[in-house]
């Protein structure tokens, strides 16, 4: 039963015309499936020991701790994510040629751990790997306007729902009534939703 969520395929009396397709349990085994790869991703940083990027060029070497996507160095306070601290280690390696070999492992086994979580036989290379890292969906924000083509989460004081936004800007509310702008809704939007995967053979 999903009486009153208005997904678009709500039968009478909260019957549902596709349940094995139900677009809600979809973006909550999608949420799983994220928490899962970002849990493994912190547990593979948490244990390495990289160098701070700032004290060493202050000729100092402390090791940063890594906690919920970010870096920090516990002597300078200096915080970064993993991407940032790539960069760091970049311009290290320009600046410091003699340093370059030692510098250049930092960044190859900080690379590998923030997607190791994902190099697995199901995407078959590190490449894959990484891609299919940069593909997982990201926090959505809210806005007053939705993703058009796409399922965005609405809301109001109400409620909030996933809502289908067309092409051309109009949204179903029942399935008897003609779809309407999206501006007639009001409320706030944070879209798109991310597709469903097939499942696993």
């Amino acid at each position: 039963m999903c009486y009153g969520t208005n997904c678009g395929r709500e039968g009478a009396f909260g019957t549902c015309y596709h349940p094995e397709d139900c677009i809600m349990r979809a973006i909550e085994r999608d949420a799983e499936e994220n928490l899962a790869a970002r849990l493994a991703r912190d547990t593979a940083l948490s244990r390495e020991h990289f160098p701070c990027p700032n004290c060493l060029e202050q000729g100092e070497r402390h090791s940063l701790t890594y906690e919920n996507g970010l870096f920090t160095c516990p002597e300078c306070g200096g915080e970064c994510d993993a991407a940032e601290l790539i960069a760091l280690y970049d311009d290290i390696r320009a600046g410091h040629v003699s340093d370059a070999e030692v510098v250049g492992l930092w960044i190859e086994k900080l690379d590998a751990r923030r997607v190791a979580c994902l190099t697995t036989s199901e995407h078959g290379s590190r490449e894959k790997a990484a891609a299919s890292w940069n593909a997982l969906p990201r926090a959505l924000t809210w806005t007053r306007d939705p993703q058009l083509g796409a399922w965005n989460w609405w809301r109001d004081e109400y409620s909030c729902i996933p809502r289908y936004v067309y092409q051309d800007g109009t949204v179903a509310i029942t399935m008897l009534i003609a779809r309407v702008p999206y501006q007639y809704l009001g409320g706030q939007w944070a879209g798109p939703i991310p597709e469903p995967v097939e499942p696993k053979d």
